[in-house]
This record gives C-alpha cells, sequence and structure tokens, in this order.
C-alpha cells in the first residue's frame, strides 16, 4: 500500500471527525468526497504550487468560459496520482466505494456540450503542462436552463 495514499485516508478520517463528527464507516457520501477531497490537495498543494511557480515565468493562457461541467473530479484526481486502486482498496476496506460519489450531484454549469468541451480543454493543458488558467462565472444555483427566444440565447 502507498504511503500516500495512507496518509490521504488519515487525513480523511481526521477530517470527517473535525468537521463533521462522524467516521469513515458512517459518514453520508457528500461529507466522506468532500473530506477526501480535501485531503487530496493538502497532499498534492505543494506539487501544485511549485507548479504554478514554474510557470509564473513563461507566457500564460487564460480560457473564460461560462460553462464547465467537470463532473466529481477526485476521480481523474486519485487516476492521475497514481493511487485510485489504493485508496479504493482503503476504503472498501471500512466498507465503502468510490461508486458513492456517482450519487451526489455534480456542481456543474450549463446543460452539455459547451460545459464538457471547457472541462476537457482545461484537462488537455495541464496534462501537456500548458499554463494555463480558466475563470467562469459562480452560480449560487448550479445548472441553468438555456433556451432561443427571437435569436437569442436566454437563461433560466
Amino acid at each position: 500500500m502507498n504511503e500516500i495514499s495512507l496518509s490521504i485516508i488519515e487525513q480523511t478520517r481526521k477530517h470527517l471527525e473535525c468537521l463533521h463528527g462522524t467516521d469513515i464507516e458512517h459518514a453520508d457520501a457528500r461529507q466522506l468526497h468532500e473530506c477526501l477531497a480535501r485531503a487530496f490537495v493538502e497532499q498534492y498543494a505543494p506539487l501544485w504550487n511549485a507548479c504554478r511557480r514554474e510557470h509564473a515565468s513563461k507566457r500564460r493562457a487564460y480560457y473564460l468560459s461560462a460553462e464547465y461541467l467537470v463532473g466529481r473530479l477526485i476521480y481523474n484526481d486519485l487516476m492521475n496520482a497514481g493511487i485510485a486502486e489504493d485508496i479504493s482498496a482503503l476504503l472498501s476496506e471500512k466498507g465503502r466505494d468510490l461508486a458513492e460519489f456517482e450519487d451526489i450531484e455534480a456542481a456543474s454549469l450549463g446543460n452539455g456540450g459547451l460545459g464538457r468541451l471547457s472541462a476537457c480543454f482545461l484537462d488537455s493543458a495541464a496534462a501537456h503542462s500548458v499554463p494555463l488558467d480558466g475563470y467562469g462565472l459562480r452560480y449560487r444555483f448550479g445548472l441553468f436552463r438555456q433556451s432561443f427566444e427571437d435569436g437569442a440565447q436566454k437563461e433560466e
């Protein structure tokens, strides 16, 4: 078992205890997702910050989109870090499954193609180490419906 994976699970346990007064076995899917993601970010923040510093001295690209359909990034994060199987096994020992996160409504904007395209564009840039920052609008209630009236887009 990978030392990083063990550390992430331990941090997840601590976050659940401190933030929600529960443990891995009894947390609901949203609580577990939140605390696992937080523990992952804490583990990898030094690497991300080093990458940001390296990119700060280079030309940068900026991407602005009103829609991002990124889904639950924890799957990608764990896979890209090479620890998805370890984390899955460690959670399984406690009677939990990463698939539980699929029941959580995704925090997303928009309703389809452009949102997915934006997310793929950012993911591709990261995979190729392109210094790119994505910016978007923050909507309080998540998804919105788009329609066209008299040739103009209307959002609800």
